[in-house]
């Protein structure tokens, strides 16, 4: 019997609230999403760095690369099925796509071609595609807010898992995923991630979130939640949140967005500052080792950290100078720098020896031309989404450029996924009206039913 026709009809889609606290997944015509659900998942997890891992030769394929990927491909699916996507497009698209060819073509210059490529597919894998599924699915089906909550959630699911894995460094119990660095005598977090500084990131990352969600939502940004991350980023004991946190606060209220209601954060900063001082007065000792650690950011000879990255960076810069033009090629570095004075450490391979500053590492990849078009892609990000008019943007802007901006000197942190996702939300809250989100104002919705 012959099936009857299908025909696309478009259905006017009404709000429940426009300040409801939960904004509805989908329109109620239609069926949730498979790909949004596989990049939200990927959003929750993007910070598994060493959790539900496995490894494929020297590299270690995680669960957010695969959700992205999935939901990259399925997003392509279903844009073919639906048609044009809303909102409109971004120069930085454009460049990214650039670069990354640009970043191919010369990893064909180097010694080791190899290397060299397979550092260029896991730029692909691990920045590209998760920007690239990210973007286009919000700019699909507009799911900003869902995304952002998405991505909040496995800060929430990250930080309680650190508290536990900080207290079990000083009780015995398993850690689930071990992590026995210590800085000046005291246990360090880094949850899912490498290393506390990177779990650190992720957290500036997660407030910038919360304040972006609450401008998308036009209601104050929850105080105990922010105070509650802040206390966690302090207790993983990493030395870039004494910078990180006040440019943060700096970017986030410099100009604040006109129309928006100011977050009230003084009666907040005042009880803080009272329990910073009762704590300072019951644990003089921690106090000290605290203060002793801030102090020694800008020590050159500090020897656990600052002396032998200056050590790096000026074998590094040796190197440049001998190669400025083209660089020696992405991931090739292990083979050169024992010749430059900087000896391999055990376990090293050709992606994880880096040069642990985004500038040099840049120029050691690529040359001079590839550093130009990174610095390009951060100018266009910087003038285009830290705007007034655009808050939620501007807010998720202000955690990037604090994340980017510290981490950039000390880790090779431009690639990094957590940073590409926050710009592809980004992205795309400037490039999608406010009619056009789910469960905001009222929008036009196509859907499929039969005749």
């Amino acid at each position: 019997m012959e099936q009857p026709p299908v025909k696309l009809q478009t259905q006017l889609v009404t709000p429940t609230a426009a300040r409801s606290r939960r904004v509805a997944s989908v329109p109620s015509t239609t069926l949730l999403p498979i790909s949004s659900v596989l990049i939200w998942i990927g959003l929750f997890t993007v910070a598994w760095d060493r959790f539900g891992t496995f490894q494929v030769g020297s590299f270690n394929v995680k669960v957010p690369t695969i959700m992205f990927a999935l939901g990259l491909a399925l997003t392509i699916t279903d844009r073919s099925f639906i048609g044009r996507i809303r909102g409109k497009r971004q120069q930085i698209v454009v460049l990214l796509f650039l670069t990354v060819a640009f970043y191919t073509a010369i990893g064909f210059a180097a010694t080791n071609v190899l290397y060299a490529q397979l550092q260029t597919v896991t730029v692909i894998i691990g920045a590209v595609i998760p920007f690239l599924a990210v973007y286009l699915n919000i700019r699909l089906f507009g799911s900003l807010d869902q995304a952002l909550t998405a991505f909040i959630r496995g800060g929430w699911f990250a930080a309680i898992f650190g508290l536990y894995q900080l207290a079990a460094f000083y009780t015995g119990l398993p850690q689930v995923v071990s992590y026995e660095a210590r800085g000046g005598g005291l246990g360090r977090i880094s949850s899912f991630t490498y290393e506390s500084g990177y779990f650190g990131y992720f957290m500036i990352l997660v407030l910038a979130a919360l304040f972006a969600r609450a401008t998308l939502r036009q209601e104050l940004v929850s105080v105990p939640h922010v105070v509650f991350f802040l206390l966690v980023l302090a207790l993983a004991n990493t030395r870039a949140a004494y910078l990180t946190i006040p440019l943060l606060f700096l970017l986030l209220f410099w100009r604040w967005p006109e129309k928006r209601t100011r977050p009230k954060l003084v009666g907040w900063a005042f009880v803080l500052g009272i329990a910073a001082l009762i704590f300072a007065l019951l644990s003089p000792s921690v106090v000290a080792v605290i203060a002793q650690r801030a102090a020694s950011l800008f020590d050159p000879t500090e020897t656990t950290s600052n002396a032998p990255r200056l050590a790096a960076n000026l074998s590094s810069i040796n190197i440049i100078g001998d190669n400025f033009w083209t660089g020696i090629g992405a991931g090739n570095l292990i083979d050169v720098a024992p010749s430059y004075g900087r000896a391999v450490y055990a376990g090293a391979t050709s992606n994880s020896f880096i040069a642990n500053n985004v500038y040099l590492q840049a120029m050691l990849d690529g040359g001079i031309l590839l550093l130009l078009l990174q610095l390009l892609i951060v100018f266009i990000a910087v003038r285009t989404f830290y705007r007034r008019h655009y808050p939620a943007s501007r807010a998720l802007m202000a955690g990037w450029l604090a994340a980017f901006i510290v981490a950039s000197f000390i880790t090779s942190y431009f690639w990094d996924m957590k940073l590409w996702v926050i710009l592809a939300i980004a992205a795309a809250a400037h490039s999608i009206a406010p009619q056009d989100l789910q469960g905001g104002t009222t929008r036009k919705t196509t859907v499929v039913s039969p005749r």
